[in-house]
């Protein structure tokens, strides 16, 4: 996956990643903390 950030601070940063999973694109946004992690899934449906 292709990393390209959007912002880095001195708590947070933000990146999108491009690149495909079982030949799908895909498009993830991760918010980068010190010290804390979370991960949200949706579907198709945005559920």
């Amino acid at each position: 996956m292709k990393e390209t950030k959007i912002y880095e601070g001195k708590i947070l940063g933000l990146s999108v990643f491009n690149g495909k999973i079982e030949g799908r694109e895909v498009k993830r946004e991760v918010i980068k903390h010190r010290g804390a992690a979370a991960m949200l899934a949706f579907d198709e449906e945005k559920k």
